[in-house]
C-alpha cells in the first residue's frame, strides 16, 4: 500500500520545521486558544507540596464581579483555605494569578508592584462566570471595585492542557503541512481527543482533483491521533499501540 506512505510517516512529519512553522501560524491565527472550549495551554505551579496545572479560559469573558469586597483573611475563611499565593502565569509574563492551597483560582487586577507583597494592600472580589463557575479577582485596595475588568477566567486541571493543531481531514498525498489554513484548527488535547472519538477524521486520496474517500479504522487507543502531546516527554508522545500509524489497517502494514 505505497499510497499510504505519507500517513505512515506522519509522526516524523510532525517533527519537521515545515510543520512547526505551519503549526505556529495556526496557533497565532487562533490566538493560542482552543476553538471549542476556549482554554489556553496550562502551566504547572507548585504550592507547598502540591502541583497545579493552571491556565486561562477565554470562554468566560462575560463575567459578573460581585460587589462585596473581602480582605485576604476573610476570603481564606470563606473558601476554607489556609494560604493564598500570587504566582506569575508562565505563558504570559504580564498575568498574575492567585491560587489558594485548596485549589481556588483567581486573577489579579493590579500591577506587579511591591505593594502586592503585603496582604493589607489587597482586596478580593468574587466573580460569577456564565458557566456557573465562581472564582475571584485580587486587586490593589486603591482600585475601586467598579473599575475591575475581567476578560477571562483561570482554570485548574488535574492533567496538563496542551494545544494541538487538528487536521479536519487527511489527504494521503499531502504532508502534514500541505493543507489550507481553513482545514486546520487549534484544539486543546481534551477537545482533540473528543473529536477523534466522536467524529473521527476522514481520509481521502487526491486522484487528479477528485477526492476519493478511503475507509480506514482509527487506532483503538489514540482514536487516529497517533500521539499524545501531553506525554511528549515519553518517546515524543507516540501512541504505543499504533506507533504513530493512527489506523488499524496501517498497523498491519507496519508489521
Amino acid at each position: 500500500m505505497n499510497e499510504f506512505l505519507n500517513l505512515i510517516d506522519y509522526q516524523t512529519q510532525l517533527g519537521c520545521l515545515e510543520w512547526q512553522k505551519k503549526r505556529n501560524q495556526i496557533l497565532n491565527r487562533d490566538s493560542h486558544r482552543c476553538q471549542i472550549c476556549g482554554k489556553g495551554k496550562s502551566s504547572q505551579v507548585r504550592f507547598n507540596d502540591q502541583c497545579w496545572n493552571i491556565g486561562i479560559d477565554y470562554s468566560n469573558s462575560s463575567s459578573e464581579v460581585l460587589p462585596v469586597s473581602l480582605s485576604v483573611s476573610d476570603f481564606k475563611n470563606l473558601v476554607h483555605a489556609e494560604a493564598l499565593k500570587i504566582v506569575k502565569y508562565r505563558n504570559d509574563n504580564h498575568l498574575l494569578v492567585g491560587i489558594s492551597d485548596n485549589g481556588v483560582l483567581g486573577v489579579m487586577n493590579a500591577d506587579n508592584t511591591p505593594k502586592l507583597q503585603s496582604p493589607d494592600n489587597l482586596r478580593i472580589n468574587l466573580i460569577k462566570h456564565p458557566s456557573g463557575l465562581l472564582s475571584f479577582v485580587v486587586r490593589d485596595k486603591d482600585i475601586p471595585s467598579d473599575c475591575i475588568n475581567v476578560e477571562y477566567a483561570v482554570y485548574l486541571s488535574e492533567t496538563p492542557i496542551v494545544l494541538n493543531v487538528h487536521h479536519k481531514h487527511y489527504i494521503i498525498q499531502h504532508k502534514a503541512w500541505e493543507y489550507l489554513d481553513e482545514d486546520l484548527v487549534t484544539l486543546c488535547n481534551e477537545c482533540h481527543t473528543k473529536i477523534h472519538q466522536a467524529i473521527g477524521v476522514k481520509v481521502y486520496s487526491d486522484e487528479n482533483g477528485y477526492m476519493r474517500h478511503i475507509p480506514l479504522t482509527p487506532c483503538a487507543r489514540c482514536y487516529g491521533a497517533g500521539y499524545f502531546p501531553e506525554y511528549k516527554h515519553v518517546e515524543n508522545g507516540i501512541c504505543f499501540r499504533c506507533r504513530g500509524a493512527r489506523f488499524e489497517e496501517l498497523i498491519k502494514e507496519q508489521q
